[in-house]
Formats: C-alpha cells, structure tokens, sequence
C-alpha cells in the first residue's frame, strides 16, 4: 500500500512537470486492479460466513428441538430420528455453497483453516456429524465453544455428540452448561436426563426430566426419557403412566410403545406388551429393537416358531448383534432345533465372547447331543467369564457325571464334586446339588461323604420332594448297613 502510494507520488510529480497526467491515470487504475484482487478473498470469505449463518439461523432451532439422545440400550435408534433429515439438508445446502464459492477461497481446506466464525464450526460439526465423523464434529464444536462461549445451543449439541459416543460424563456437564446459560431450555434438561441414567444418577436424572417437563409439558421426549429413568429404578406403574403420555404426545414415535411393552412383559403382562410391540413395528417396521423384544414375550409365551422368526428380524436389521443370535439359539433349542441352536450360539460367542450365557448355553445343546468334552469346553469358559454362575456349575457338574459313568472315570467324578461344592457354596440350601454330590461321591465309593451330603438333601428338600426324599431315606438305611459291615 506505501509503495503504491510513492509510485503515485512520483508519477504526479513527473505528470506535473511535463504536463502530461496519461501515465497518471494509467498507473492509479493499475494499483486499483491490484488491490481488487488482493481483497477478493477477504470480501469471499464475508461472503460465505452471511450465507452460512443464515442456513444455520433457518435450521438450528428446528434441529435443536428435534434431536433426541438416546437411553444405553436404544441410543443407536434415537440417534436416527428425525434430526438426521434435517442435518443432512443443512450438509446438502453447506456443499452446494462451500462447491460455488471454494474457488474463491483456494480450496475448501485452506479456508476452514482461516475461518474464525463459531457457527461455521457449528455448520462444520453438522456435517461431519452426518458422514459419521463424530470424533471431528466434537472437535468442530469445542473449537466454535471456545470462540462462542455462551452459545447454549452449542453446549447442547456437544452434549449430544458426546452422548453418542458414549462419552457420558463429558455430555453431562456440557448438558449442565447449556441450562445455566439458558434456564429454560427443556431440550437441553431432558437429554440431561439421558445421560445421567446413563451414569445410573437415576434419582438426579428423575429431577431433571421433571423440570424438563415444567418447563415444557409437551416436549414427548422428556416423559420419555421420565419413564427410562422410572423404569430402572423399579418404578413400573409410574414408568407406564410416562410412556403413554409420551404416546399421547407423540402417537407415531416407536419407541416409547417399546419400552411400554418392557415394562409390561416385567409386571407379567405378556400379551398386553406384545400389542405394544407389534405397534411399535407398524410404526417403525425397521425397529431391530421391537422385533427383539417381540421375541423374547413370544418366547416366554412358548411361541418358538414365530420367536425365532422376530429373532432374524432383529438380526437381519442390526447383524453383530450378539444378544439376538443367544435369544435365537434358546429358541431354537427349546423347539429341539439342536444343530441351529449350536450355530446360533457360536454366532452369538464370535460377536461377543466375554458374554457367560452363550457359552453355557452352547454347553448344554452340546450336552443334549452327546458330544460330552466339548460341553465341558463350553461349561469351562462360561465359569471363566461369570465364576458365581449357579447353573452351569451345576451343568458342569451333571455333564462330568456323565463322562464319569460312559468311561468309569474317577476323575470325571472327583472334577463333578468339584463343581457341586462349588455351586453349594454360592447357594448352600439347594437340595438338588447336595443330591447330586451324595450320587457322585457314592459312584466312587466314599459312603461316609455321600451321608453327609444325602442329610443335607433332606434338611433343604422342599415339600414337593417328599417321594425323593423317602427314596433318599432308604438309600441311607443301604448306605449306613454296609458301613457297619465295614466297620
């Protein structure tokens, strides 16, 4: 700029002196060309930040009213509803003008190098929210916090963000800040509460969703949330009276008719929660979590067939899930599917192997179709993973019993005592495993111990064992014959 001005000086000067300005005027319009185009990016830049603020003014209060987190077990779901349409045409109308006007700026990376408006990250944090890059769009919305501090709707979205991933405690305060900034921001109270139930503060996340609900009595997504958290805490009339009155609110939402059927199948209300379910599937046939849930309520009802079928539903929505292929294979098992029953388990073990329950269930199918060492394999680790599993210790032990008989094996037996002690010790009234432990000790000959555990049948046995108690009774009389001939 200084030396355009010297440049202009001496050209005057000399214009002046042979009077002749043509090279004057030349040179000014020169210089004016030259700095028309050094400031065409900064007047581009301006540009791009009024059209991107004002997307962001016709869309974020829609989209900040409309995005909900979801619970632990549903967060996948929630984060589908109808948010993402509209993040998805604010990322639409973000590309049409970051492709018009990249040119101006170079490229669409050295210019969110050089931005500086907060809500161009907020846009930016949208957008890569929507591809998926949520480490990214935390990023975008921590550097627009930083430069925007008390911009409540920022802390809010961050909070989602956060919660998405599973980040609870980081979501918490980010929800807390947004509150403070804004005292009336019910969107903001209510996801609160998601995440505090989350973190198991059900009590704090009661209180939240209650105010949430003060402030905004129609907001179906605090009630929701409400009876989430009524739910854990074991309150299932109150939980049943939140869900219907997010229904009430929302009547084309699925998930509150899901979790209403939950609390129904809890209170033993099976048929009732299957009408919630199917519900909630006419609603939202894609729903892998109503299809499930559908399932376990046939299954309890005995309906295998049809539970296997809601089963695959779920699976074929949400594949890795492990708990479906383990519900599947029960279901499978219990309709004397066996060979499906093994496949579904190992299914379920390939997805998840730190899960107990597929691999005792696999121990007992292996069971069943005789391939005795292999169940043993399934029992082992399934105690490995839950070492206070009463049952399969108790399989563990029938299945070894059964070795010990087809192969006269001591140590099959001595393995089986093994595993009763065990699951005595965890449940030291049960009569069935002290009846089974006087059966292993006596199969290898040691009376003195089968006595012992045959008196501790009779102590626990319950009414309805009076004829195995007497059966056991006689056994004794045996027993204590051939000890005194012993002795």
């Amino acid at each position: 700029m200084i030396q355009g001005i010297i440049l202009i000086l001496f050209v005057a000067f000399y214009s002046w002196k042979f009077d002749n300005y043509t090279y004057l005027l030349l040179i000014i319009i020169i210089i004016g060309v030259i700095l028309f185009i050094k400031n065409l990016r900064r007047i581009s830049d301006v540009l791009l930040q009024r059209i991107m603020m004002y997307i962001l003014q016709n869309y974020t209060n829609d989209l900040s009213r409309t995005e909900n987190i979801s619970p632990a077990e549903q967060k996948k779901a929630d984060l589908k509803q109808s948010s993402d349409s509209i993040e998805k045409e604010i990322a639409q109308k973000y590309e049409l003008c970051s492709t018009a006007l990249c040119e101006t700026v170079n490229t669409e990376k050295s210019y969110r190098q050089t931005i500086d408006d907060a809500d161009l990250h907020y846009i930016f944090g949208i957008e890569l929210k929507v591809k998926g890059q949520l480490d990214e769009a935390i990023k975008a919305y921590k550097i627009g916090i930083k430069q925007a501090p008390n911009n409540a709707e920022a802390h809010f979205k961050l909070g989602n963000y956060l919660q998405a991933k599973g980040i609870s405690d980081e979501a918490i305060k980010a929800y807390k800040i947004a509150v403070k900034i804004k005292h009336d921001y019910a969107e903001a109270y209510s996801n609160l509460g998601y995440a505090l139930q989350s973190q198991g503060q059900l009590n704090e996340a009661v209180k939240v969703c209650k105010k949430a609900i003060e402030l905004k009595p129609n907001l179906a997504n605090s009630h929701y949330c409400l009876g989430i958290a009524l739910q854990a805490k074991g309150q299932l009339d109150d939980a049943i009276e939140a869900y219907r009155q997010a229904i009430r609110l929302n009547p084309n939402w699925d998930n509150p008719h899901t979790n209403l059927g939950n609390v129904l199948k809890a209170k033993g209300q099976i048929d009732d929660a299957i009408k919630e379910y199917r519900h909630a599937i006419a609603l939202n046939p894609e729903s892998a979590f109503a299809h499930y849930n559908l399932g376990n309520a046939l299954q309890a009802k005995g309906q295998f067939d049809e539970a296997i079928k809601e089963y695959e539903h779920a699976i074929s929505i949400t594949p890795i899930w492990p708990e479906a292929f383990y519900n599947k294979g029960y279901a499978l098992h219990a309709s004397n599917q066996i060979d499906k029953a093994i496949e579904a388990y190992r299914q379920a073990i390939a997805l998840n192997p730190n899960l107990s329950e597929p691999h005792g269930q696999l121990g007992n199918s292996l069971s069943e179709k005789g391939q005795l060492n292999e169940a043993v394999t399934a029992y082992r680790q399934a105690i490995a993973i839950k070492p206070d599993d009463f049952l399969t210790l108790c399989n563990l032990g029938n299945t070894l019993v059964k070795i010990g008989k087809l192969n006269d094996s001591i140590e099959a037996y001595m393995q089986a005592i093994e595993a009763y002690k065990q699951a005595i010790s965890i449940k030291p009234d049960d009569a069935d495993s002290h009846c089974n432990l006087g059966n292993a000790f006596l199969n290898i000959g040691k009376l003195s111990e089968a006595v012992q555990a045959y008196n501790k049948f009779i102590t626990y046995a319950p009414p309805q064992y009076a004829q195995n108690v007497k059966q056991v009774e006689l056994l004794l009389k045996q027993i204590t014959s051939d000890l005194q001939k012993r002795g």
